[in-house]
């Protein structure tokens, strides 16, 4: 949310998925963003060291988490360059 109280999607998850904000949890800093929910969903407070442990520890969940990553990673920009396509044709 801007100073203005204008707010901007910057991503939308679909169904049996996550979202966090990995930066944020990974370097533990603090972000200006939120998650908001439009339906129903569980919520889980993201612990780094647990997260950190399951690298390190399963590999099946370090293979797992990079095919998920790399996804988000090719999904974003896509996002992104659609919502700008629409702001210019309005």
């Amino acid at each position: 949310m801007d100073k203005k109280g204008s707010t901007y999607i910057i991503r939308f998850v679909i169904e049996n998925w996550w979202v966090d904000y990995f930066n944020a949890c990974y370097n533990q800093i603090s972000l200006k963003l939120y998650i908001e929910a439009i339906e129903d969903c569980s919520c889980y407070p993201s612990v780094m060291i647990v997260f950190k442990k399951f690298i390190k520890e399963l590999l099946f969940f370090e293979g797992y988490f990079r095919v998920v990553t790399t996804h988000v990673c090719m999904a974003q920009p896509k996002r992104i360059l659609s919502t700008l396509e629409k702001n210019t044709q309005a």
